[in-house]
C-alpha cells in the first residue's frame, strides 16, 4: 500500500462498481474545506482502477481537481478501509478530523467505524453532527484555513459550533485571543481529575456544559436555582398532597435533614 496524489484522468471505474447512494452535501464540504478522504485504488500499468469513493471522485471532477489523493493498494478491502481511517485518524487539527470523520460516516457502517477509530457511538455522532453546525454556518475557504493554522482541537470546535448562530460568531469563539489564565497543580486539582475521569456522568456533564457554553450553563443554573428556592420556601405546604417518599425526596433536595 502507499499514498499518493494521482492524476484524475487515470482513474477508472470498473463497469461492476457497486454506487454508493448520494446522502449529504459532501462536494460542499469538499468544495469549502478542501478536505478528501483518500480513494482506494488499484494500479493495473498506467491506469488506476476504483475500488472505493466514487462519491468523492466525482466531486472532485466537478471541482476541476487535476489530481486527487488516494491509497493505491492490492489489498483486501477490510485492510484498506483500516488504513484510511486510520489515515484520518492520524491527522492533528479538529477541523480536518471533524470533517473527514463526516465523510465517512456517509458511506461506512458506525460499527465499522467504532471499532477501527475506537471512539464509542456517541463520540462518532458529536463528531459528526458538530461537522454538520460548521458546514450549515458558511465558512469560507479562508476561515476553514485559520481554523487549521490556528489548529483549534475538537473540543473547543464543538463548544463554539453548539454555542454560535453564525461564521462570526463562531470564528470569533474558536479563535478567541483571550489568553488561559495558568492555573497551581495542586494535589486537590489532581484527586478531582482523577474523580472526574472515573465517573462517566461527570465526563458527560463536562462535555455537556462545554457544548452548551458558559452562557447558557449560568442560565439554566440560575433558573434551577430559582425553582428550588420557590419549591424549598414551600415545602411545608406540600406534605398533605404528596407521597412520603416524595416529600423526603423535596426535603432532602432542598437540604434538610
Amino acid at each position: 500500500m502507499s499514498f499518493d496524489f494521482v492524476d484524475i484522468s487515470k482513474v477508472v471505474i470498473p463497469e461492476d462498481y457497486l454506487y454508493v447512494k448520494h446522502k449529504r452535501n459532501t462536494c460542499e464540504s469538499i468544495r469549502i474545506t478542501g478536505v478528501m478522504m483518500p480513494l482506494v485504488l488499484k494500479k493495473e500499468q498506467e491506469r488506476y482502477i476504483l475500488i472505493d469513493g466514487y462519491e468523492r471522485f466525482q466531486c472532485a471532477k466537478e471541482l476541476g481537481w487535476r489530481q486527487i489523493p488516494a491509497i493505491v493498494t492490492e489489498d483486501s478491502p477490510a485492510d484498506v478501509l483500516r488504513l484510511a481511517l486510520n489515515y484520518v485518524r492520524g491527522r492533528i487539527c479538529g477541523i480536518d478530523v471533524l470533517i473527514s470523520t463526516w465523510q465517512m460516516m456517509q458511506v461506512y457502517n458506525a460499527e465499522i467505524m467504532k471499532t477501527v477509530l475506537g471512539k464509542s457511538w456517541d463520540t462518532l455522532n458529536k463528531y459528526k453532527n458538530t461537522a454538520e453546525h460548521i458546514i450549515n454556518l458558511g465558512l469560507s475557504k479562508e476561515e476553514i484555513a485559520q481554523l487549521r493554522e490556528a489548529c483549534i482541537s475538537i473540543r473547543k470546535l464543538i463548544a463554539c459550533a453548539y454555542n454560535s448562530h453564525d461564521s462570526n460568531e463562531f470564528m470569533t469563539c474558536a479563535l478567541g485571543k483571550a489568553k488561559p489564565r495558568l492555573k497551581k497543580v495542586t494535589a486537590e486539582m489532581v484527586k478531582k481529575a482523577i474523580q472526574l475521569e472515573r465517573d462517566p456522568e461527570l465526563r458527560m456533564a463536562v462535555d455537556l456544559a462545554e457544548m452548551l457554553g458558559a452562557e447558557n450553563v449560568a442560565k439554566i443554573a440560575e433558573m434551577v436555582d430559582v425553582i428550588k428556592k420557590t419549591l424549598c420556601s414551600r415545602v411545608e405546604r406540600y406534605k398533605k398532597c404528596m407521597l412520603i417518599e416524595d416529600y423526603k425526596l423535596l426535603r432532602k433536595l432542598c437540604g434538610e435533614n
